[in-house]
């Protein structure tokens, strides 16, 4: 009884350590801010779209989206975009500081669901310079296809642009600050409760040891005048 008299009494007094739990959360909040805008850098993806078709297709058919997707073309075509006739010309064009190894590694290429349409994503810590990437790596495959086969079988049908470029850091700063405020207040309430905890059983002793000495003085009081 006298336990869950105490408990309750510290739950009552977690309200007079408001201010200290909420000082918590807001700091765990504030550090993950920092981390995330200042100390983790963001990576941004730009994507590019082009329609494939088939070098042998008949010219009339070239403007016709083939529903069933030819696995070796949509290889080969990612193949000759992360070649060195492609890499090699994009980092001389726009003047970057990545070596042909680096330049590939941030390019990925994925494919819509039952077409020949090839998603161009470019990844970089900096999203015009992931925008620039996306859309020269293209426009220069579309040149240099033209130069190899003398036809133009690849249409870029959506080209990357700043406004649609998806960053990570939105989506963790969103999750991460609220993950952080959750964590913080937890972690207040637990000091706060530790607190009161301790100031409790500081309190308990404390009036134990006053009884004890007043029991002591009233035996000694009875000695006396038994005495």
């Amino acid at each position: 009884m006298n336990e869950e008299v105490g408990i309750l009494n510290i739950l009552k007094n977690l309200k007079k350590r408001l201010d200290l739990i909420l000082s918590v959360t807001v700091l765990s909040i504030m550090t993950v801010w920092l981390l995330l805008v200042f100390v983790i850098t963001p990576d941004f993806q730009a994507t590019t779209q082009i329609l494939m078709e088939d070098p042998a297709a008949e010219l009339a058919e070239r403007d016709v989206i083939i529903d069933q997707a030819n696995p070796q073309i949509i290889n080969a075509y990612g193949d000759l975009l992360k070649s060195e006739e492609v890499l090699l010309p994009t980092i001389e064009k726009l003047g970057l500081g990545y070596t042909m190894h680096e330049l590939k590694d941030l390019i990925t290429i994925t494919q819509a669901s039952d077409s020949q349409v090839l998603n161009i994503i470019v990844s970089s810590s900096d999203g015009k310079e992931a925008v620039e990437i996306a859309n020269s790596l293209t426009s220069i495959l579309q040149e240099k296809l033209i130069e190899w086969l003398g036809v133009n079988n690849l249409m870029i049908i959506a080209k990357a642009s700043e406004e649609t470029v998806d960053s990570s850091l939105d989506e963790n700063l969103i999750f991460g600050l609220g993950l952080a405020g959750a964590f913080g207040l937890i972690v207040g309430i637990l000091i706060a409760f530790i607190i009161e905890m301790l100031n409790t059983t500081l309190k308990n002793n404390k009036y134990g040891l006053k009884r004890k000495r007043k029991k002591k003085g009233e035996e000694a009081n009875l000695q006396t005048v038994f005495k």
